[in-house]
């Protein structure tokens, strides 16, 4: 018998609403910090509660982060055996792997080995000058079940099939291939009418997120019987450049029915005045008003620089200030308070694109300031992410002789020279002692980044996931729980909360972005805006440096439509010294 808390403590009523529907298909509507995982999370349990299998539950997301915490807050409603709590890839991982015959396994490749080998095909076959156009084309075009590239150009198509062909004799899956390949997997076994997988509730959480392709397999995992739950804010749809379709909300409502819509209008994160200039900067298109709970004051200030550096310097020395001067640089100088009023975890530091971040990171080292940015942007980093990946696909036989043909050549005869004694050994050894051994087999210096790494790595392999799912988005690249300033895109942010939240290069051409849509770069601003619960830091520069050109800005205009609800920080008045007294002159 499952025991634990009502789910429905502590939701307001439209929250419990939510909770309670269990005769029609559910779509909630959910803007930022409404409590849509809440919600999720408290249905699940209130399932279970209700008499429904655990296992013929499925709660589904996008990234292993918001899984993860998916299924902590199930687990402070009491043990749940048998509920599944997972992302749309890793439950394709899992059903393609349970559908091959004995012995077959499912290799998944990371990002980067994709690219590497689309590539090589590419180069083989003379059109390696617009490999990266045709790569992305390809990607956004498997973003769609079934897959059509009939209307393609004929390079297009060429490459497709030989990449596809690549694959294939390798025995390798591409990320998106594994939704591509459960949806002909699921239409094959009969649409889910007998399917022994098929499922009584289907809760998905960050549905605006959804392509296409992940529609079409959640239509085929779901069976006659099934009821699917549909969370998300089509104002926070953010990955158009994906092929997430925000529409599919209202799609959902066409396609599964009866359904009942219920909106959540009562926010608890942010306070009014950020949820209302995130309204403003949507215009036209702005959500149904929503209303704080929360009786805390915020701030929104806009900062103007005369270049980068001076941007940085400043967002650093602010930090410094909001956590009581506790960098080496306050040490030295004697500014120190002692007094530290905000936890370095407690704030983040976004921007639009991921080359902003190395200036302040810079500058926060310098200060002595701890922080972590996702080093999917460091080269030495994801060469040994990318061994990693390699060596453990070996170590399951998963694609064995292709791994192995990936890594350096002295090491690819070490492997074959030692036979099963290295695997049992990696069996038994601790995470700790095993980063040890990777970075003497592969020749690594053992700094905190790399041994944190393989660390993790390692505690990953033994959950059962392969690494190219577990360690593949930025955020998966970051630990919230240290206590450093975080430092990432506003894309990576989505999900996540700050008290304190600096939104940097807010400048014309960077925000909106001059290459991307209009009206999904207005809501990955009001993703911004929206992640913060006490205060937000908006700072621009009138120079900025990027990729080795340095070309005047100027704040975006976006921007004017806060008007009054953004202040200028007033500027430093500094005390003029007292003349000291003088005795008189006589002469």
């Amino acid at each position: 018998m499952i025991s634990y808390s009502s789910p429905l403590d502590h939701l307001n009523p439209l929250q419990a609403k939510a909770v309670r529907v269990l005769d029609s298909h559910l779509l909630v509507e959910a803007g930022p910090g409404t409590g849509k995982t809440r919600v999720l999370t408290a249905r699940a349990s209130w399932l279970a509660r209700e008499g429904v299998l655990p296992e013929s539950i499925l709660a589904v997301t996008f990234t292993n982060k918001a899984a993860g915490e998916m299924r902590d807050r199930i687990g402070l409603q009491g043990t749940i055996p048998g509920l599944e709590v997972t992302t749309f890839h890793s439950w394709a991982y899992r059903f393609i792997s349970s559908m091959l015959p004995a012995g077959d396994t499912v290799t998944v490749i990371s990002e980067a080995e994709q690219k590497r080998i689309f590539s090589e095909v590419a180069k083989r076959l003379g059109l390696e000058a617009r490999a990266r156009d045709f790569f992305d084309r390809l990607q956004y075009l498997k973003q769609f079940y079934p897959v059509s590239i009939e209307d393609e150009p004929e390079e297009i198509r060429l490459l497709a099939k030989e990449y596809s062909d690549y694959l294939r004799r390798h025995g390798l899956y591409d990320y998106d291939d594994l939704i591509l390949s459960a949806a002909a997997l699921l239409a094959a076994a009969g649409h889910g009418k007998d399917f022994p997988l098929s499922y009584a509730h289907i809760l998905v959480d960050e549905f605006q997120d959804i392509s296409p392709a992940q529609y079409s397999m959640l239509r085929l995992m779901s069976g006659s019987t099934t009821l699917v739950t549909a969370i998300g804010d089509q104002n926070q749809a953010i990955y158009g450049f994906r092929g997430a379709d925000p529409m599919l909300m209202e799609q959902f409502r066409k396609d599964f029915t009866p359904c009942t819509r219920i909106s959540l209008v009562h926010a608890y994160r942010c306070p009014q005045q950020f949820l209302d200039a995130a309204g403003k900067v949507l215009g036209s298109s702005s959500p149904p008003k929503l209303e704080s709970v929360s009786n805390q004051a915020g701030t929104i200030i806009l900062k103007r620089f005369r270049d980068y550096e001076k941007e940085a310097a400043w967002i650093a020395g602010r930090i410094d200030q909001i956590c009581g001067g506790t960098s080496f640089e306050s040490f030295n100088q004697g500014t120190a308070t002692g007094q530290v009023m905000r936890s370095l975890s407690d704030i983040a530091v976004l921007y639009r694109i991921n080359k902003l971040g190395d200036a302040i990171a810079e500058r926060l080292e310098k200060a002595g300031i701890p922080f972590q940015i996702s080093s999917k942007s460091s080269t030495s980093y994801m060469k040994m992410l990318d061994m990693l990946q390699h060596l453990f696909d070996i170590l399951d036989s998963r694609a064995e002789k292709y791994h192995i043909s990936r890594l350096p050549s002295g090491l690819q005869e070490d492997l074959r020279n030692a036979g099963p004694v290295w695997r049992d050994r990696f069996r038994t050894l601790e995470a700790a002692t095993m980063a040890e051994m990777l970075a003497q087999l592969f020749g690594w210096d053992l700094d905190p980044d790399i041994k944190g790494l393989t660390e993790r790595a390692v505690r990953l392999y033994r959950q059962g996931q392969p690494l190219s799912l577990a360690i593949r988005e930025e955020q998966d690249h970051l630990d919230f729980q240290v206590e450093a300033v975080s430092l990432l895109s506003i894309h990576a942010s989505k999900g996540l909360e700050f008290p304190v939240v600096f939104l940097s290069g807010c400048e014309q051409g960077i925000i909106p972005w001059k290459k991307g849509d209009m009206d999904e770069e207005l809501r990955l601003l009001y993703v911004a805006l929206t992640r913060a619960s006490e205060q937000v830091f908006i700072t621009c520069a009138a120079r900025r440096r990027l990729w080795g050109r340095t070309t005047a800005t100027g704040c975006s205009s976006v921007l004017e439509r806060l008007g009054g609800l953004v202040s200028k920080e007033p500027p430093v008045v500094k005390k003029k010294k007292k003349k000291k007294a003088r005795q008189k002159k006589l002469f």
